[in-house]
Protein backbone atom coordinates (compact mmCIF):
# COMPACT_ATOMS: atom_id res chain seq x y z
CA UNK A 1 0.00 0.00 0.00
CA UNK A 2 1.71 3.45 -0.91
CA UNK A 3 0.77 6.27 1.51
CA UNK A 4 1.57 9.68 0.84
CA UNK A 5 2.03 12.56 3.87
CA UNK A 6 2.11 16.27 2.68
CA UNK A 7 3.32 18.64 5.81
CA UNK A 8 4.65 21.57 5.82
CA UNK A 9 6.73 21.26 9.06
CA UNK A 10 9.50 18.69 8.94
CA UNK A 11 8.89 17.25 12.58
CA UNK A 12 5.43 16.79 12.33
CA UNK A 13 5.79 15.66 9.05
CA UNK A 14 7.87 12.81 10.21
CA UNK A 15 6.03 12.21 13.66
CA UNK A 16 3.24 10.96 10.57
CA UNK A 17 5.55 8.51 8.76
CA UNK A 18 7.18 7.13 11.95
CA UNK A 19 3.50 6.72 13.57
CA UNK A 20 2.31 4.85 10.27
CA UNK A 21 5.49 2.47 9.99
CA UNK A 22 5.11 1.71 13.68
CA UNK A 23 1.29 0.30 12.35
CA UNK A 24 2.43 -1.20 8.70
CA UNK A 25 5.83 -1.46 8.09
CA UNK A 26 5.16 -2.91 4.67
CA UNK A 27 3.74 0.17 3.56
CA UNK A 28 5.70 2.65 1.39
CA UNK A 29 5.36 5.56 2.57
CA UNK A 30 6.43 8.93 0.36
CA UNK A 31 6.47 12.34 2.48
CA UNK A 32 6.54 15.60 0.95
CA UNK A 33 6.78 19.20 1.96
CA UNK A 34 4.45 20.67 -0.53
CA UNK A 35 2.26 20.43 -3.20
CA UNK A 36 4.64 21.32 -5.82
CA UNK A 37 6.35 18.26 -5.12
CA UNK A 38 3.60 16.08 -5.11
CA UNK A 39 3.73 14.90 -8.92
CA UNK A 40 2.23 11.33 -8.70
CA UNK A 41 -1.31 11.28 -7.20
CA UNK A 42 -1.35 6.97 -7.35
CA UNK A 43 -1.32 6.85 -3.71
CA UNK A 44 -4.14 4.93 -1.27
CA UNK A 45 -4.03 7.15 0.84
CA UNK A 46 -2.89 10.63 1.73
CA UNK A 47 -2.37 12.23 4.83
CA UNK A 48 -2.74 16.27 3.95
CA UNK A 49 -1.81 19.02 5.78
CA UNK A 50 -4.86 21.13 5.36
CA UNK A 51 -3.71 24.87 5.93
CA UNK A 52 0.76 24.86 5.36
CA UNK A 53 0.42 22.90 2.16
CA UNK A 54 -3.04 23.37 0.99
CA UNK A 55 -3.77 19.92 1.90
CA UNK A 56 -8.12 20.90 0.28
CA UNK A 57 -6.34 22.02 -3.32
CA UNK A 58 -5.12 18.57 -3.19
CA UNK A 59 -7.84 16.55 -2.36
CA UNK A 60 -9.84 18.54 -5.04
CA UNK A 61 -7.41 17.15 -7.38
CA UNK A 62 -7.67 14.02 -6.12
CA UNK A 63 -11.00 14.13 -6.83
CA UNK A 64 -10.99 15.76 -9.96
CA UNK A 65 -8.69 12.82 -11.62
CA UNK A 66 -11.76 10.78 -9.91
CA UNK A 67 -9.24 8.80 -8.16
CA UNK A 68 -10.10 6.56 -5.13
CA UNK A 69 -7.73 7.50 -2.20
CA UNK A 70 -8.30 7.69 1.11
CA UNK A 71 -8.01 11.56 2.26
CA UNK A 72 -7.24 12.37 5.88
CA UNK A 73 -6.79 15.98 6.65
CA UNK A 74 -4.32 16.94 9.57
CA UNK A 75 -5.17 20.15 11.36
CA UNK A 76 -5.00 22.37 14.24
CA UNK A 77 -8.22 23.99 13.64
CA UNK A 78 -11.20 22.67 13.81
CA UNK A 79 -13.45 25.28 11.41
CA UNK A 80 -12.15 23.72 8.72
CA UNK A 81 -13.81 20.23 9.11
CA UNK A 82 -16.59 21.48 6.97
CA UNK A 83 -14.51 22.17 3.87
CA UNK A 84 -13.89 18.54 4.30
CA UNK A 85 -17.08 17.13 3.29
CA UNK A 86 -16.77 19.05 -0.28
CA UNK A 87 -14.12 16.59 -1.31
CA UNK A 88 -15.54 13.28 0.66
CA UNK A 89 -12.80 13.49 2.87
CA UNK A 90 -12.40 9.98 5.03
CA UNK A 91 -11.48 11.77 8.46
CA UNK A 92 -9.32 14.15 10.00
CA UNK A 93 -7.06 14.55 12.72
CA UNK A 94 -6.72 17.14 15.11
CA UNK A 95 -2.93 18.43 15.80
CA UNK A 96 -1.67 17.31 18.34
CA UNK A 97 -2.29 14.04 17.43
CA UNK A 98 -3.44 11.78 20.04
CA UNK A 99 -1.84 8.24 19.55
CA UNK A 100 -5.17 6.28 20.44
CA UNK A 101 -7.30 8.33 17.54
CA UNK A 102 -4.88 7.83 14.74
CA UNK A 103 -4.21 4.21 15.22
CA UNK A 104 -8.42 3.79 14.49
CA UNK A 105 -8.15 6.01 11.80
CA UNK A 106 -5.86 4.21 9.93
CA UNK A 107 -7.03 0.71 10.47
CA UNK A 108 -10.10 2.67 9.56
CA UNK A 109 -8.65 4.04 6.63
CA UNK A 110 -6.92 0.69 6.03
CA UNK A 111 -10.43 -0.93 5.85
CA UNK A 112 -12.05 1.63 3.35
CA UNK A 113 -9.23 0.76 0.84
CA UNK A 114 -9.78 -2.55 1.15
CA UNK A 115 -12.92 -1.85 0.28
CA UNK A 116 -12.43 0.33 -3.21
CA UNK A 117 -12.03 -3.26 -4.35
CA UNK A 118 -15.99 -4.45 -3.41
CA UNK A 119 -17.89 -4.08 -6.51
CA UNK A 120 -21.36 -5.35 -7.35
CA UNK A 121 -22.17 -7.05 -10.65
CA UNK A 122 -25.45 -5.35 -12.27
CA UNK A 123 -27.30 -6.45 -15.79
CA UNK A 124 -28.68 -2.70 -17.10
CA UNK A 125 -29.94 -2.62 -20.14
CA UNK A 126 -29.21 -5.82 -21.41
CA UNK A 127 -25.20 -5.48 -20.45
CA UNK A 128 -23.85 -6.09 -17.28
CA UNK A 129 -22.16 -3.67 -15.45
CA UNK A 130 -19.38 -4.23 -12.29
CA UNK A 131 -19.61 -1.14 -10.23
CA UNK A 132 -17.27 -0.19 -7.36
CA UNK A 133 -19.18 -0.05 -3.86
CA UNK A 134 -17.23 2.91 -3.34
CA UNK A 135 -18.91 4.86 -6.11
CA UNK A 136 -22.68 4.71 -4.83
CA UNK A 137 -23.84 7.30 -2.68
CA UNK A 138 -27.22 6.00 -2.06
CA UNK A 139 -30.00 3.25 -3.84
CA UNK A 140 -33.50 3.72 -4.55
CA UNK A 141 -36.14 1.22 -4.71
CA UNK A 142 -39.33 1.72 -6.87
CA UNK A 143 -41.65 -1.67 -5.95
CA UNK A 144 -38.35 -3.83 -8.38
CA UNK A 145 -37.04 -1.72 -10.24
CA UNK A 146 -33.63 -0.57 -8.11
CA UNK A 147 -31.85 3.14 -9.04
CA UNK A 148 -28.20 2.93 -8.08
CA UNK A 149 -27.38 6.80 -7.86
CA UNK A 150 -23.90 7.46 -8.13
CA UNK A 151 -21.98 10.86 -8.12
CA UNK A 152 -22.89 11.72 -11.67
CA UNK A 153 -24.95 9.10 -12.94
CA UNK A 154 -28.02 6.37 -12.40
CA UNK A 155 -28.10 3.17 -13.07
CA UNK A 156 -31.36 1.38 -13.67
CA UNK A 157 -32.13 -2.76 -12.81
CA UNK A 158 -34.46 -4.80 -11.99
CA UNK A 159 -33.50 -6.66 -8.30
CA UNK A 160 -35.10 -6.18 -4.21
CA UNK A 161 -33.37 -4.15 -2.04
CA UNK A 162 -32.61 -7.38 0.32
CA UNK A 163 -30.61 -8.60 -2.27
CA UNK A 164 -28.84 -5.53 -3.13
CA UNK A 165 -28.35 -4.77 0.28
CA UNK A 166 -26.64 -8.15 1.09
CA UNK A 167 -23.52 -7.52 -0.91
CA UNK A 168 -22.72 -4.41 -0.05
CA UNK A 169 -20.91 -4.09 3.29
CA UNK A 170 -21.32 -2.52 6.45
CA UNK A 171 -20.73 0.56 5.38
CA UNK A 172 -24.55 0.64 3.79
CA UNK A 173 -27.43 1.39 5.62
CA UNK A 174 -31.42 1.23 5.03
CA UNK A 175 -32.79 4.08 6.00
CA UNK A 176 -36.01 3.65 4.86
CA UNK A 177 -38.02 1.03 2.77
CA UNK A 178 -36.81 2.69 -0.35
CA UNK A 179 -33.41 3.55 0.13
CA UNK A 180 -30.20 2.91 1.02
CA UNK A 181 -27.44 5.12 1.55
CA UNK A 182 -23.74 4.80 2.00
CA UNK A 183 -22.76 6.90 5.32
CA UNK A 184 -19.17 7.94 4.21
CA UNK A 185 -21.23 9.77 1.65
CA UNK A 186 -23.45 11.58 4.18
CA UNK A 187 -22.78 15.51 5.20
CA UNK A 188 -25.69 15.92 7.43
CA UNK A 189 -29.26 14.67 8.60
CA UNK A 190 -32.43 15.63 10.29
CA UNK A 191 -35.41 13.88 12.30
CA UNK A 192 -36.58 13.32 8.49
CA UNK A 193 -34.04 13.20 6.17
CA UNK A 194 -30.99 12.10 5.08
CA UNK A 195 -27.90 15.01 3.42
CA UNK A 196 -25.42 13.97 1.06
CA UNK A 197 -22.57 15.03 -0.12
CA UNK A 198 -23.48 15.44 -3.91
CA UNK A 199 -26.54 17.53 -2.82
CA UNK A 200 -28.60 15.03 -2.98
CA UNK A 201 -31.57 14.43 -0.19
CA UNK A 202 -33.62 11.03 0.89
CA UNK A 203 -36.06 10.29 3.53
CA UNK A 204 -35.17 8.58 6.96
CA UNK A 205 -37.94 6.75 8.20
CA UNK A 206 -39.37 7.40 11.97
CA UNK A 207 -38.77 3.27 13.08
CA UNK A 208 -35.32 3.35 11.52
CA UNK A 209 -34.08 7.53 12.92
CA UNK A 210 -32.41 5.88 16.41
CA UNK A 211 -30.90 3.02 15.07
CA UNK A 212 -29.41 5.36 12.02
CA UNK A 213 -27.80 7.82 14.92
CA UNK A 214 -26.43 5.25 16.97
CA UNK A 215 -24.76 3.50 13.78
CA UNK A 216 -23.82 6.91 11.76
CA UNK A 217 -22.19 8.47 15.45
CA UNK A 218 -20.34 5.21 16.07
CA UNK A 219 -18.98 5.16 12.31
CA UNK A 220 -17.85 8.53 12.32
CA UNK A 221 -16.17 8.66 15.93
CA UNK A 222 -14.26 5.24 15.55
Amino acid sequence: MRIAVVESNPAQREDLARRILKLDSNSTIEVFESRDQLRDFDFEIFYLDICGVDGMSIAREIRRRKIHSVIIFVTGFREFMEDAFDVNAFHYLLKPIDSERFEKIFNRAVEEVSEFHRSILIRAGGISRKIFVSEIFYIESDDKRIRIHLENSTIETYSTMDSIESELGSRFFRCHRCFIVNLEKIVSYSSSEIELSNGDRILLSRNKSREFRKIFLHYIRC
